[in-house]
């Protein structure tokens, strides 16, 4: 959609195509001289995996102790901006946004961990990773 404000909405220039006619009955769109805004939204869909490892010492870089890893990460962010522009050259400009993980799994691997006396040389567990509603 292209909209140019002070533009005669009913006049067309040879090069623009044909676009519908608003209703009789649509209100006139309010225009003052030297103010202009812009404004638009933006939404991101997005799938990720990170793996964090964790060494044992830092001579033998090898040896893991944990690693983390998450994965299936489905996540939905979205963003609003806008610009103000005064006649006097003040501007007034922003944006706000949100963002969340819909789902995904966390997979938490331990090596040589002690349990009382009862030590296990290896561990996995596997839960869920969301953001809560």
């Amino acid at each position: 959609m292209n909209y140019h404000f002070g533009a005669d909405p009913w006049t067309q220039s040879s090069d623009a195509p044909l676009y519908a006619k608003a209703p009789a009955g649509a209100p006139p769109i309010a225009y003052a001289a030297g103010w202009s805004f812009e404004g638009g939204s933006r939404l991101w869909l997005s799938r990720g995996r990170f793996q964090w490892n964790t060494v044992g010492s830092a001579v033998d870089r090898n040896i893991l102790i944990s690693r983390l890893t998450y994965h299936g990460l489905d996540g939905l962010s979205g963003e609003a901006f806008g610009r103000l522009d005064r006649p006097w050259g003040i501007l007034l400009k922003g944006n706000i946004g949100l963002g969340r993980f819909n789902k995904g799994n966390i997979n938490n691997e331990d090596w040589g961990v002690s349990h009382g006396e009862q030590p296990f040389s290896y561990v996995n567990n596997m839960s869920g990773q969301a953001t809560p509603v």
